[in-house]
């Protein structure tokens, strides 16, 4: 196994460079191919590079344990049995079949972990794949369920003969905690786990700074970004159309399969990047949100706690989750955020309106009164009170706003803002 070391970050997956406050001699990297990625580790203020082996055995031996590929693993050991009788497996794996039976009812079965026999009959990898006839998609459809997943104790089974199952939207994210876990333990501090774009955060830079992480451009090259996410101690999961996919008869196919259709979900989305406090969270979540659509998904997101997700769509539109406006800063001048059409925003100072302006549009707004100073931002569709020469401050506590009827209002100024329309 290929394992290279840096003593410094010539490779690194922050979008703005090793950290401003520490110097190159804090910084150690790794790079590493597996879970069939590039994996790269990088960790600050940290000296001793033994700990990467450490962390690079935990991977190799949570895939050896819960990839369909390996054979001896679990979900190879519940497919020769499958239909036929209880199968001891680890802990590991029943952890992940009970959270991935969460996140199938939370998408109305859309996330399912038995889409192993579809997978595996699309079979996209490297470039290419198989565009299977209505017979054989029957045949696998039929056999993805999992309401016929059964755990009991330490034991699974799969009811049917055929059965597969396929960790693959929810097993990177579970690995990337455990690895996080172990760094951890091991005294790290500050460092960044990226697992093939699954990005996991160990507290913020040295000196209490945020990490700026980029967000692909699906459309682009890889290493190019719509814009960058400023966060610290989160996770970062993202799945795209562009990961893996094959062309046929000048369409592109995907490996994100719609269990409902047996195809490949088509539904304007292209790449949906959720934050969480949790690797495996994300993972499951941003398969699941993109799977729903726009906006069953963005109502996925909206519900679940301590989540938040940028969705981009297929004409270059980005839409972000509440709450987002803060972290995520768009930079690249091809993508505009997807506004509700019509949508303005209200401004009245005292008992009269002293603007009327587009949500869709980002500016400063500035509101002198007899009774003090406002400032109002409009960016990415949200709104929020960023400055206020109040006694209580409670405006510019409040969380940005971006739907119609929310508002924000400063009581010792006089001062509201209202998001009106469609």
């Amino acid at each position: 196994m290929k394992r290279i070391i840096l003593a410094c970050a010539l490779l690194t997956l922050l979008f703005c460079g090793c950290g401003e406050k520490a110097g190159q001699s804090d910084i150690i990297t790794a790079d590493n191919f597996q879970l069939d990625t590039l994996i790269t580790i990088t960790l600050y203020g940290y000296g001793d590079e033994a700990v990467f082996n450490d962390a690079f055995d935990e991977i190799e031996r949570l895939e050896g344990l819960l990839s369909r590929a390996r054979p001896g693993s679990d979900p190879d050991k519940l497919a020769k049995d499958a239909g036929g009788s209880f199968v001891s497996v680890s802990a590991e794996t029943i952890f992940l079949l009970e959270e991935s039976r969460k996140y199938s009812l939370l998408s109305g079965g859309l996330f399912d972990v038995t889409i192993g026999p579809l997978a595996s009959l699309w079979n996209i990898r490297g470039g290419s794949g198989h565009y299977p006839s209505k017979g054989e998609l029957d045949a696998a459809m039929a056999l993805v369920n999992f309401r016929d997943i059964i755990t009991d104790g330490s034991e699974a089974m799969l009811k049917a003969g055929g059965m597969e199952i396929d960790f693959g939207a929810i097993a990177k994210g579970y690995i990337a905690d455990e690895v996080k876990a172990l760094l951890i333990r091991k005294g790290v501090k500050s460092g960044v786990i990226n697992l093939g774009g699954d990005v996991v955060l160990i507290g913020g830079k040295p000196g209490g700074e945020n990490f700026r992480i980029g967000v692909q451009d699906p459309l682009g090259a890889a290493g190019e970004y719509i814009g960058v996410v400023e966060i610290a101690e989160k996770s970062l999961a993202t799945s795209g159309n562009y990961e893996r996919f094959f062309m046929h008869e000048g369409k592109r196919y995907h490996h994100i399969i719609d269990p409902k259709t047996g195809f490949p979900a088509d539904n304007g989305l292209i790449q949906v990047t959720v934050i969480t406090n949790d690797a495996v969270t994300g993972d499951a979540l941003s398969t699941s949100a993109f799977l729903l659509g726009l906006e069953k998904g963005m109502e996925l997101i909206n519900n679940t706690e301590g989540a938040s997700a940028i969705f981009v769509t297929s004409d270059k539109k980005v839409r972000l989750s509440e709450g987002f406006s803060d972290l995520f800063h768009l930079t690249n001048k091809d993508y505009l955020f997807l506004q509700q059409p019509g949508a303005t925003v209200k401004v009245i100072s005292g008992r009269d309106t002293s603007g009327i302006y587009k949500l869709s549009e980002d500016r400063e707004i500035i509101i002198n009164t007899g009774a003090g100073k406002n400032v109002v931002v409009i960016s990415g569709g949200f709104v929020r009170m960023s400055e206020a020469n109040c006694p209580n401050g409670d405006c510019t506590s409040h969380k940005a706003i971006n739907k119609t009827g929310q508002q924000i209002v400063c009581l010792p100024n006089k001062v509201l803002i209202r998001i009106e329309g469609e």
